[in-house]
């Protein structure tokens, strides 16, 4: 009995094709799947409750498509994903995440990212932890209610100076680069800064 279920973790190969019927896991909250070989997942439009899915695995990258009707998730976490840009795409179109987690080898190869007019319309918080993100860029119009940033080394930020709600940056790393200072400066909401050598 699935019905009181908050939260599902599949690990592994041997459970590969997962359907959720109508009214099955009404109580699930969050999803966490780190497949090791190919997989399926349908009846996640039937989940009322779930909210955050975390998706660990190469595997599990090619599953995204599978929670295009499951509105109802607002923080999606993905390590290990690699994702190319094209998948990125799609999901900027989503107006439902309001978090977005890209912790390591969530993308493959190395990307520069690019955020366009009424991409990411709904996102609060993004947390970039992947050496292969090496820049991001923020246009005007893009991610207009991001509030908080937090970035590693291993990634640049350029544009933040055109993110309308931005409130505050979280810096994992050794020195906070000058173009994010600067761009700091120029905000309307100035921002704070903090980090393990953040010094005022």
């Amino acid at each position: 009995d699935l019905e009181a279920l908050a939260k599902l973790l599949v690990e592994g190969s041997a459970l590969t094709n997962i359907t959720f019927e109508h009214g099955a896991a009404s109580e699930l909250e969050k999803m966490v799947l780190s497949f090791t070989g190919i997989g399926s997942i349908s009846g996640v439009e039937f989940l009322p409750k779930l909210e955050e899915l975390e998706l660990n695995s190469s595997f599990c990258g090619s599953l995204l498509s599978s929670f295009d009707n499951a509105r109802q998730i607002t923080k999606l976490t993905l390590r290990g994903t690699l994702l190319e840009q094209d998948a990125l795409q799609l999901l900027t179109k989503k107006r439902n995440i309001r978090c977005l987690v890209l912790m390591d080898k969530s993308f493959g190869g190395t990307h520069e990212i690019t955020l366009k007019k009424d991409e990411f319309l709904c996102l609060n918080l993004l947390v970039v932890d992947c050496s292969a993100i090496t820049k991001i860029v923020f246009n005007s119009g893009s991610t207009p209610r991001l509030e908080k940033i937090v970035w590693s080394s291993s990634t640049t930020l350029s544009g933040i100076d055109k993110l309308p709600r931005l409130k505050e940056l979280e810096f994992k790393g050794d020195k906070v680069p000058d173009e994010v200072r600067k761009a700091i400066d120029k905000h309307d909401n100035k921002p704070s800064l903090t980090g393990p050598e953040i010094q005022d």
